[in-house]
Formats: C-alpha cells, structure tokens, sequence
C-alpha cells in the first residue's frame, strides 16, 4: 500500500504540475509568483518540521515531499515564463518580510530536539519580524 500511495502521489502531483506549465508557457493563466513563492517556504518548513521530529524520511510525508517538487516547478516556471504582472511588487516583499522568519529567531526544532525549554516571553523566541521594516517599505512609495 505504501508503493501505490508513493507512485498515485507522485503522479498526481506530477499531472497537476505539467497542466500548470503548459497554462503558463502558454500565457493563458497569470498566476502570481508571489504565492507560489510563499507555498514553497511553507511547503519547506512543513517537510523540515516533520523530518526534525523523527526518524522520518522523505518517503515517510511523500505529500509534502511531493508538493515541494510541484510548487517550486511552478515557481520556477512562473518566474521564466510569467508576464510582468507575475512578479513581486511592493505588496508582496513586504508580506515576505512580515511572514518570514526573524533575524533573531532561535531554531526551534533545534531546541526541542535538544529538550531545551522554551520561553514564549523570550523575544529570540519571536516567529514574526517588527512590521517596522513592511512599513518602511510602504511608506517609500
């Protein structure tokens, strides 16, 4: 049962994907890079997240192993093949810089691998940047 999940998977995933590409390639959809880019980094931290909490493979989560190879195609593809209106403007680096990680920031799997306690008061602790810096951003406008 596990080989028929690993290859109906894949090959969904894999159907899916090249449906998108050729929508792109030939410019009949126009879908913005920027969520594509965002589903990446969330696909990613998902996949690591689940490895650093085990002796788990890529096998063992092949949805998410699966859909880290769909959606970065899909960015890979928006990015060669989008139009201008696909690309990241003002708006969407600074929804990257809000939601990406802090400079700061600790690894947390790290910690908890490691049975270190973590105090949610710490402000090294903190998940989300100062919307300072997004705000900045803006205001150049």
């Amino acid at each position: 049962m596990r080989t028929f999940s690993i290859i109906a998977v894949c090959a969904i995933n894999l159907v899916i994907g090249l449906v998108y590409i050729v929508q792109i390639r030939r410019r009949e959809i126009s879908p913005a890079l920027a969520m594509w880019v965002f589903f990446t980094i969330a696909t990613i931290g998902s996949l690591l997240t689940y490895l650093a909490e085990g002796d788990f493979s890529p096998w063992d989560n092949i949805l998410n192993s699966a859909d880290l190879f769909l959606v970065s195609s899909v960015s890979i593809a928006i990015l060669l093949y989008g139009d201008r209106s696909t690309r990241f403007n003002r708006f969407d680096i600074g929804c990257l810089i809000c939601r990406g990680p802090h400079p700061d920031c600790v690894d947390l799997h790290a910690s908890a691998r490691d049975g270190a306690q973590r105090d949610s008061a710490d402000p090294r602790h903190r998940l989300l940047p100062s919307s300072k810096a997004a705000l900045a951003l803006f205001k150049e406008q």
